[in-house]
């Protein structure tokens, strides 16, 4: 077929190197079959793997079959360029470039330790008496989705307005994706940076997703994306993640140790053994 000679060959290469290792993932039970791609539904990327092949000449962008692409570079490259990505995001381009950087190993660091606890009204709250609203972007953003979807949903299949319509859908999902993530940098960072151990509750998120009256909001605080970026950034630096069971730590009192549901009254915790009242996030960061 000539419209195969279109599409680079390492490229189409790359796409069963991809396509096995989802494979290989639904064997282990570690995620579900890969499915079938639908047009407007799902968007693939055009990988190259091979350095040689592509390459960046100032503000332009050399890949294979296409013209030279002029970018705007966010950041200078490190290390050796390994793998350049073309990936459509609604109406936006972006070329994800595959750097390999060798860095010493960090001396480890345990101390200072803190303790956080996930929530959904306050976004965490910490052992050390610090508590972080949640922004609730996708609430915020919901009555604008709404329309918006309302309004690609009547609009005629196949057309250009439908089109038109969809990439405004894509838009505000693209800001509330941004916006959630600007904050989880931001405070991963932070803790990174001033402790050597962070201490988080294993949750089982998955399973809580399952709850629909709950869903939308643990989706919308990022608890695992939180959690995976503490992860690699604290490896960085030399500190590290714990994860401790999260059974009772709501319950607990972290001024004598004793457990009872009396104690949890909403955000306040009042003890009912030895009378300790504080929030009910701090007294969980503190138990943890």
């Amino acid at each position: 077929f000539p419209w195969i000679a279109e599409v680079p060959r390492n490229v189409c290469a790359q796409l069963l190197v991809e396509l096995d290792k989802a494979w290989q993932r639904c064997f282990k039970k570690l995620a579900d079959r890969p499915r079938w791609k639908r047009r407007g539904r799902d968007t693939l990327g055009l990988c190259e793997p091979h350095p040689k092949v592509w390459r960046l000449s100032g503000d332009r962008l050399h890949f294979p079959k296409l013209e030279p692409l002029k970018i705007v570079i966010h950041r200078p490259l490190e290390g050796k360029s390994k793998t350049c990505t073309v990936r459509r995001d609604g109406d936006q381009w972006f070329a994800s470039i595959l750097c390999e950087n060798e860095i010493p190993d960090p001396s480890p660091r345990i101390a200072p330790v803190v303790a956080i606890d996930r929530g959904i009204a306050n976004l965490l709250a910490d052992s050390d008496g610090r508590k972080v609203l949640n922004p609730s972007h996708l609430e915020k953003s919901l009555k604008r989705l709404r329309r918006a979807q309302h309004t690609a949903d009547r609009r005629k299949k196949g057309s250009k307005n439908r089109t038109k319509a969809l990439d405004r859908v894509s838009r505000i999902h693209r800001k509330v994706k941004r916006q959630r993530d600007h904050v989880l940098h931001e405070l991963s960072t932070a803790y990174a940076k001033s402790h050597g151990t962070v201490v988080v509750e294993k949750l089982n998120v998955q399973g809580m997703l399952k709850n629909h009256c709950l869903a939308r909001h643990i989706a919308g605080a990022g608890w695992s994306k939180f959690a995976n970026m503490l992860r690699y950034k604290l490896a960085w630096s030399g500190g590290q993640l714990v994860e401790v069971p999260a059974p009772y730590s709501s319950q607990t009192c972290s001024h004598c140790g004793k457990v009872s549901a009396f104690s949890r009254h909403g955000e306040r915790f009042c003890c009912v053994f030895c009378g300790y009242v504080d929030h009910a996030d701090l007294n969980a960061a503190k138990v943890l």
